[in-house]
């Protein structure tokens, strides 16, 4: 583990040792010139050893790595045997050890949720997942019997036991009422037509390494409205490299609602890069940026009935694959970049945590919400306006042998580039950068007219 930032101590005999190290190779850490760890505490009691301990966030030190909103691996290590002293430090095995994400800056509180609450599961019943790559299974749910309106103040994931390396997201969509054979029935997502299919207006889920959703106490997801005849889509993706025959799964989503209303009702609007073929990323290349625009004409259409023409973002989820490194949810207010709704700069697959904001952001009219890399970013806010996604994607009309192809052609012809060549691909790059998009925008509320842009 290295090149790390490293904290160590023990209590022996009564004593506690405590230093700043770091690490240089795959050896004994190095004790730091500077010691800019505090030690507050340290004890061995029923439970182990405790230390407590502070740090600035930026010590000046290049051998401590300066904490910031990104996400940060913590790597740990523990031994049953005490070190004699610091030139005594010995290896701690391949048991006592591990590793936590988590943003230090953003952590998850939980608060009290005693009162008059309700939960109910969206699960699967005993699902055999098929010996195949990647499984898109839907099953359709309805709220229709909770008879008045509700707020949802939580959403979790319940993963079974021993699926948590082959269920990849759960992600929930609000959509028109199906028929009722459909409701409590499972089944292939995409293989049984666009009206059974996940209709693209996300409303709450879970994605990879992510932790329990709390709405913050003056919000709440509306549902069991008196005109709400929606049908609740839940959509597992499985992820089986191993092509394994007997995965049986109930995983799902539990969520938390309350008949006592809280002061707003919140929405969910999904932005970022249009999910499909356009959306590439050429081979031999190390750091390569997507863009995925949400046009003004789009938020337009979603605020111009709401007061003041704005809204209060609150949280930000950002989501991608294991390609990405870094991913940034921008803000522009006329026409100038100001600061982003989320920055990781150290983004990973395995930790993709809902980001409540520090301090709630207005989005308003004429702006643009910006999402870099290969990204999908859902943004939470209040009160809710009728607009649930804007999305975009390239039509390469920078590139003239394409522009003025259909997209698959686009496709196919750029599949066959010639992507070794180190000039084609900075020729792509630079083509990328000028390119102009094609933006949609859409929402289940019949009122919202959709666009293309």
């Amino acid at each position: 583990m290295f090149p790390s930032d490293v904290v160590m101590g023990w209590v022996k005999n009564g004593n506690v040792h405590f230093a700043d190290y770091h690490t240089t190779e795959h050896s004994a850490p190095v004790k730091d010139r500077t010691q800019d760890y505090t030690l507050l505490n340290g004890e061995e009691n029923d439970f182990g050893t405790v230390l407590k301990f502070v740090r600035k966030l930026d010590t000046c030190d290049e051998n401590d790595y300066k904490i910031s909103d990104d996400t940060i691996r913590i790597i740990f290590a523990h031994s049953e045997d005490d070190p004699n002293d610091e030139n005594d430090l010995r290896w701690h095995g391949t048991e006592g050890r591990g590793v936590k994400f988590m943003y230090l800056l953003n952590a998850v509180t939980k608060p009290d949720l005693s009162g008059n609450i309700i939960t109910r599961d969206m699960t699967q019943t005993n699902y055999h997942v098929p010996p195949q790559v990647t499984t898109y299974r839907c099953k359709a749910f309805t709220l229709s019997d909770l008879g008045k309106k509700h707020h949802m103040i939580k959403f979790e994931s319940h993963i079974q036991r021993g699926m948590e390396p082959y269920v990849h997201h759960i992600l929930v969509y609000k959509c028109p009422p199906l028929s009722k054979e459909w409701i409590n029935k499972d089944y292939f997502c995409y293989l049984n037509g666009r009206e059974v299919a996940p209709c693209g207006s996300v409303f709450f889920g879970w994605e990879y390494g992510g932790q329990d959703f709390y709405f913050p106490d003056n919000v709440g997801m509306p549902i069991g409205e008196p005109d709400d005849d929606a049908t609740y889509i839940m959509e597992v993706h499985y992820n089986n490299p191993e092509l394994r025959s007997d995965l049986v799964d109930n995983s799902g989503m539990r969520i938390t609602f309350t008949p006592d209303l809280r002061k707003y009702d919140a929405g969910l609007l999904t932005t970022g890069v249009q999910i499909g073929p356009t959306h590439m990323i050429p081979p031999h290349e190390t750091d390569f940026v997507n863009t995925g625009f949400c046009q003004a004409e789009c938020l337009e259409q979603g605020l111009k009935d709401m007061p003041g023409q704005q809204v209060k973002v609150f949280a930000a989820w950002q989501h991608s694959h294991l390609l990405a490194y870094a991913m940034t949810t921008k803000h522009l207010r006329n026409g100038k970049e100001i600061e982003p709704f989320a920055d990781d700069q150290a983004y990973d697959f395995n930790y993709q945590q809902i980001r409540l904001l520090r301090k709630e952001v207005p989005l308003k009219m004429g702006g643009e919400a910006t999402t870099d890399e290969m990204c999908i970013s859902f943004i939470f806010y209040y009160p809710r306006m009728p607009l649930d996604g804007c999305l975009a994607d390239p039509i390469f009309d920078t590139i003239p042998e394409i522009k003025d192809m259909k997209p698959p052609e686009q496709v196919k012809f750029l599949q066959g580039y010639n992507w070794k060549d180190r000039h084609a691909r900075l020729l792509f790059r630079n083509n990328m950068e000028k390119t102009k998009y094609r933006s949609s925008c859409y929402a289940r509320n019949p009122s919202f007219v959709s666009l293309v842009i």
